[in-house]
């Protein structure tokens, strides 16, 4: 999912980069996925000090976000890209000071909403697991490391005190969350009558939505009533 919210910040400026499709974050180059390179510049991530291990799919969530801004900044921009609309990029740069102010507030409910929806659904729920992310994370990797990292990885997730911020019934909560910022992502869409969430040009907050949109309507993780919202 990480993968396609930086393809299409790429598309929406119509530059053209080579991505080369990888399973595990050992084949890349910098040790985290997604990983991009731009002409002969690897743009290195930079995630917040503090997150959980290069394995841990919120560190994937955090490092495409990364990318993007190092995007939108240029493509030699190494540092950490803390500060997103301070000043206007070349996605963004269409963006009113208001829209601009209100595409924080739509990364920020993207984050607290549709993300947790994600992680929980890919990691949490068991038979999803089972059935799917382990043969998906594993069946590159020689036994017992098949078994291992994708436990591993879900164990990071577990981390997380998912019961403890829903609730008991802590499915429905997540997905009842997911279906409600949809819903404000929709209302906006409606209220500029565009094709995007600003009007008809694209900005960096409907690359990072892309991203969930696509994996939540085709991933077979997702619950239905979910995916159906969606569609």
């Amino acid at each position: 999912m990480p993968l396609h919210q930086v393809a299409a910040r790429d598309d929406a400026l119509k530059n053209i980069t080579n991505i080369n499709m990888s399973s595990h974050h050992i084949y890349s180059y910098t040790g985290y996925l997604p990983a991009v390179e731009v002409g002969s510049t690897l743009l290195t991530p930079t995630p917040p000090p503090g997150t959980q291990p290069h394995t841990a799919p919120t560190t994937e969530l955090l490092v495409a976000t990364d990318i993007i801004r190092k995007l939108e900044r240029g493509p030699t921009a190494q540092g950490p890209s803390t500060d997103t609309h301070s000043a206007p990029s070349a996605l963004d740069g269409i963006l009113s000071a208001a829209h601009r102010a209100q595409a924080d507030a739509f990364a920020a409910l993207l984050v607290a909403r549709l993300q947790p929806a994600t992680l929980y659904a890919t990691w949490v729920e068991s038979h999803a697991f089972r059935t799917y992310t382990r043969a998906a994370y594993g069946r590159d990797l020689p036994l017992p490391l098949s078994f291992i990292v994708p436990w591993g990885i879900r164990r990071a997730v577990l981390t997380h005190d998912f019961r403890g911020a829903y609730g008991k019934a802590v499915g429905d909560a997540v997905y009842g969350d997911a279906a409600m910022a949809y819903a404000a992502f929709a209302a906006q869409m409606d209220a500029v009558q565009g094709d995007y969430l600003f009007g008809e040009e694209p900005s960096s907050v409907d690359a990072l939505l892309y991203g969930h949109l696509v994996y939540h309507l085709v991933s077979p993780v997702m619950p239905p009533e979910l995916r159906d919202k969606v569609g």
